[in-house]
């Protein structure tokens, strides 16, 4: 049997060899013998034996049989043929019939060699259920129904970006991501399924498939949700919400929560992804657009004497859940905060929370106020001690207690303790404010302590 791997260098044929350990290159396809473009970004093999590729620069059409042969391969693009974009995001095949997915619309074609039966779906072909050019993906199913999602897919990213779906009439900061999934009947009837409509809760979706006569749905993010009877039906996976592990805290059940979010405004591929927490057996995984959370970028965790998690976003504030009352407690620059970034948040031996709001001063919290006021009011605010500056910086991304001081982790300007029983305060002449001469102006990834014979002693690990 033969293999067909599409891939941004063109097209490659493995022959799969009974009794030997692996396939065997023995074809590659680019422009130089057939394709229009070298980077294949979808493919598909027709019941009648044709191989259609989708690139960037159109589609190509050929007999697998003849591929060999460089006049054998047909290219079908914006010039001469109803495509309405040469930039190709998915295709699909059912009965000999294709969905073809652009930048600029749907196309349904009943007989590729017959432009007559050739489709156009989008916004300026007067059908006004497509609320947006813009098709991530398109499937094509054994009654010929098209099953189609919006959306641009991010390679830097690695997410999908909505445009505006609407400009005439909608907000440009409205993107709209309600729209999740919609189908087309082959006798172009729209069925519409918007998110958080019959069971579908997101607009993330990367693709379909059909399988024993049901449709699949997978998501970026959110698993596989399956149509049946009327509504969708989720099955996430039992695992991790992401790779790129930053922070994480053991709550009073033993379940261990996992943050992902990276410092700074540029992209880290593999993060960003929400919270995931784990209890020995299964995951629980939440993102903002289907949770509680505040925002995906969650650099540091916490959990307090009552159990409820406490998640710092680098940017997008505090998210405080309590999971036993199912409830959601938010502090952010529209209730208190001075930054919505959060650089460490660290329980004191009382139970109230140090956090850092980065460039904006430390904050301590009674969590015992919580469930009085259901606000998270702070006992005390502070900037930490500089005198190198003419105003008051605090770039704290660690803080640590020993017996009798305070210590505070810089990103950049290294370490200062507080060395009084007393909640720290701005700095003043004469306060208790200790700099260390080591380890200024560096950066300090942690620190923590041990008791020896000796007494207690500080490790800092620092850059």
């Amino acid at each position: 049997s033969l293999i067909y791997v599409a891939t941004d260098q063109g097209i490659t044929v493995f022959k799969d060899i009974e009794n030997f350990p692996y396939p065997l290159p023995i074809n590659h396809y680019a422009t130089h013998n057939g394709l229009p473009s070298n980077r294949v970004v979808s493919m598909t093999i027709s019941e009648n034996g044709y191989l259609l590729c989708g690139t960037d620069n159109g589609l190509a059409y050929v007999n697998k049989s003849l591929m060999f042969d460089v006049t054998a391969w047909q290219h079908f693009n914006t010039s001469n043929s109803p495509l309405p974009d040469n930039r190709i995001n998915s295709v699909s095949e059912s009965n000999n019939r294709f969905a073809i997915a652009t930048r600029s619309g749907i196309v349904r074609i009943e007989n590729i060699n017959d432009q007559n039966t050739w489709h156009l779906y989008n916004r300026d072909n007067d059908y006004p259920f497509i609320v947006s050019n813009e098709i991530l993906t398109a499937f094509i199913d054994s009654d010929e129904n098209i099953w189609f999602s919006y959306g641009i897919w991010n390679e830097n990213l690695l997410n999908i970006d909505y445009p505006p779906f609407n400009p005439q009439t909608d907000p440009a900061i409205d993107f709209t991501p309600r729209y999740a999934i919609k189908m087309i009947s082959p006798d172009h009837i729209f069925s519409i399924w918007e998110r958080n409509e019959d069971g579908i809760t997101t607009s993330d979706i990367k693709g379909f498939k059909e399988i024993n006569d049901k449709i699949y749905a997978y998501t970026w993010g959110l698993g596989l949700f399956y149509f049946e009877g009327a509504l969708w039906h989720n099955r996430l996976p039992n695992t991790i919400v992401a790779n790129n592990i930053t922070d994480m805290t053991v709550d009073l059940n033993n379940k261990v929560w996992i943050a992902n979010g990276y410092i700074g405004g540029s992209v880290n591929r593999k993060g960003t992804r929400g919270i995931s927490g784990f209890d020995g057996l299964s995951w629980t995984n939440f993102r903002a657009e289907s949770s509680g959370l505040s925002i995906n970028r969650i650099f540091r965790t916490a959990t307090d004497a009552r159990n409820r998690k406490w998640f710092g976003g680098w940017g997008g504030g505090l998210s405080v859940y309590d999971e036993e009352q199912s409830i959601w407690y938010y502090l952010n620059t529209s209730n208190g905060l001075t930054s919505s970034i959060i650089g460490a948040i660290t329980p004191d031996k009382d139970g109230n929370l140090w956090v850092s709001n980065y460039t904006g001063g430390v904050y301590i919290y009674d969590i015992d106020a919580i469930e009085e006021s259901g606000t998270i009011p702070h006992l005390r605010f502070f900037h930490i001690y500089d005198a190198d500056l003419d105003d008051f910086d605090s770039d704290v991304i660690a803080i640590h207690h020993t017996e009798d001081k305070v210590f505070f982790g810089c990103r950049y300007s290294g370490i200062r303790y507080w060395d009084d029983p007393s909640f720290p305060q701005t700095h003043q002449p004469g306060d208790h404010w200790v700099r260390p001469p080591v380890a200024t102006n560096t950066y300090i990834y942690g620190i923590d302590s041990r008791s020896t014979h000796f007494g207690e002693e500080v490790w800092i690990a620092a850059e």
